[in-house]
């Protein structure tokens, strides 16, 4: 049976989610200057503000364009759980490049199955 909602539709989004995920760390590290976005939980003097994480994601997108990344490429990410991760994923959302992310603890014959069941293009370590 459909179930119908008490509430009003949620808008559709309007804006490239890499634009928006931009203006969203930039309005906040203006609010927020010195606020931590991310804290490592394994070693805490490790840490990254907004406006790290907006400046670090913008020079994933910059590298990515460099290296001949094109929208509508995947890029095969091979990272710990870490806030790299976030800059990886904006950066590459800026330039229309879809990410898939693999386990650290996949053998060769595993990511060679990655790269060839997909589009994988450049792999980061």
């Amino acid at each position: 049976m459909p179930f119908k909602s008490p509430f009003p539709p949620v808008p559709l989004e309007t804006q490239p989610y890499g634009e928006r995920m931009l203006d969203v760390l930039w309005r906040h590290g203006a609010a927020n200057p010195t606020k931590k976005a991310m804290i490592c939980a394994e070693t805490p003097q490790f840490s990254v503000t907004y406006h790290e994480l907006y400046h670090h994601s913008l020079a994933v997108a910059a590298f990515l364009e460099t290296q001949g990344f094109k929208k509508g490429d995947v890029l095969l990410t091979v990272l710990p759980n870490s806030w790299e991760f976030f800059e990886v994923l904006i950066g590459a959302a800026l330039r229309g490049i879809a990410v898939t992310g693999v386990s650290m603890l996949f053998t060769e014959c595993k990511y060679v199955s990655c790269v060839l069941n997909g589009r994988i293009v450049e792999r980061f370590r």
